[in-house]
């Protein structure tokens, strides 16, 4: 008895290694038969930055003694892969604040018992208040709360009034202060799950979606994960022509894999509804609207 007895076809696979894959001639499902899609295997390499460009900035508000308006100041971190003790190495800066003339410090320490980020800072009595305000690195570093000052600016809890219990500088002339202290565990994980996208829509728990599978980020910066899907999902479309691929975070981000190459098998498997019933489900509205689809 040959497979297509059975309602079965041999499995159809495509290797990709790019986002667009152009076909030259079309995948035909055949007729009263349905598709199914999955990932025979992925092999991507674990590259992608935990601060990356665009998330990589830290913001303070500060207000000079002579002045009513509070004036910003920015610090750009490094673009790269940091663990959380580098991130607070390179979190540390010295010079002068515009709208004053002697020097300004603040650096960063890490806390590995609770997890959190303390900012501290050198006292300058031409500064009122100096204090750190919400963006993506502060929030990925544990800051999420936030209250308003008396300036009105939103800003983390300040500790300005408590010494510091240890300095990231070696500096003994100065004397530093608890700028802020994380209020949640920081998260330098980055990417916790892969979201596998593709231009074709598939079924998902009764619902039409373009997401293909999810992995689970398994392994660290620097290694390479290999993934075989575990499941397959309907397909909605009978013919099967250019493919396009893409790779985003839980919160829906592309990842860059910061030039590095990638590989993906995707396996398509056709099965006859009527020869195997627990694939038969007419359920799903969007699969009713093209199961009629004759293609010649």
């Amino acid at each position: 008895m040959s497979a297509t007895d059975q309602g079965y076809y041999p499995a159809f696979l495509v290797h990709l290694n790019q986002l667009y894959t152009r076909t030259n001639n079309p995948l035909i499902v055949p007729r009263l038969y349905n598709c199914y899609l999955s990932i025979a295997h992925a092999s991507i390499p674990v590259s992608w930055y935990n601060v990356p460009s665009g998330s990589n900035t830290l913001v303070f508000k500060y207000q000079v003694s002579t002045e009513s308006t509070p004036r910003t100041f920015t610090f750009n971190v490094p673009v790269g892969n940091y663990t959380a003790t580098e991130l607070a190495s390179v979190c540390t800066w010295r010079g002068t604040l515009a709208g004053t003339s002697s020097s300004f410090t603040f650096g960063c320490i890490y806390q590995e018992n609770t997890q959190t980020f303390q900012f501290l800072f050198s006292p300058n009595t031409q500064v009122s208040f100096f204090a750190l305000t919400p963006s993506a690195l502060a929030l990925t570093m544990g800051f999420n709360s936030t209250q308003t000052n008396q300036y009105g600016v939103p800003v983390f809890p300040v500790f300005s009034g408590s010494s510091a219990g240890s300095s990231p500088f070696t500096d003994p002339n100065y004397k530093y202060f608890l700028l802020s202290v994380s209020d949640q565990s920081a998260d330098l994980s980055s990417v916790r799950n892969i979201h596998v996208q593709t231009n074709y829509k598939v079924r998902q728990f009764s619902s039409g979606t373009n997401t293909l599978d999810i992995i689970p980020v398994t392994q660290g910066y620097g290694s390479i994960l290999n993934y075989s899907g575990t499941f397959s999902a309907q397909m909605y479309d009978n013919v099967i022509g250019d493919i396009t691929v893409s790779f985003t975070d839980d919160q829906g981000n592309p990842i860059n894999f910061n030039g590095l190459g990638w590989t993906l098998t995707l396996r398509f498997d056709f099965v006859n509804p009527d020869a195997n019933p627990r694939f038969d489900d007419q359920t799903d509205p969007l699969l009713a609207q093209t199961e009629d689809i004759v293609v010649t």
